[in-house]
């Protein structure tokens, strides 16, 4: 099943929402247009603490080996999906050519083959 747009950007578009978020609340804070007073200002150092950690754990997910490390996965999961499919058509191939007693340059054949590799790719 192929994933959407939404279902593979998900995860990025939160990181931008939180990376402005925070930046635009520092904006605010740093600029007064958020008024601290000395019972408050503890609790939003606190907040924005907590948000500064959340954007540089972003940031280091981002520039670090953990996106490198997903990259690596789905370029291996890419290549084994790629060679079993290969090796599916190989072996559905032997397999018709063995017991088909009719070329298979024959295009009834051809579409009898590429039908008995799609129900065995569906299969797995």
């Amino acid at each position: 099943m192929k994933k959407g747009w939404l279902t593979n950007n998900v995860a990025n578009i939160l990181d931008i929402i939180m990376v402005i978020g925070t930046i635009f609340l520092a904006f605010l804070v740093l600029t007064g247009f958020i008024p601290i007073d000395a019972t408050s200002k503890e609790v939003i150092f606190y907040v924005f603490g907590a948000l500064m950690a959340i954007v540089t754990s972003i940031y280091n997910y981002h520039r670090g080996s953990s996106q490198g490390s997903k990259d690596k996965t789905d370029l291996m999961d890419n290549r084994t999906n790629e060679a079993i499919n290969s090796k599916v058509i190989e072996m559905v191939s032997a397999d018709f050519n063995k017991n088909s007693s009719v070329n298979i340059d024959d295009k009834n054949d051809e579409d009898n083959r590429d039908t008995k590799i799609d129900k065995t790719l569906e299969e797995f």
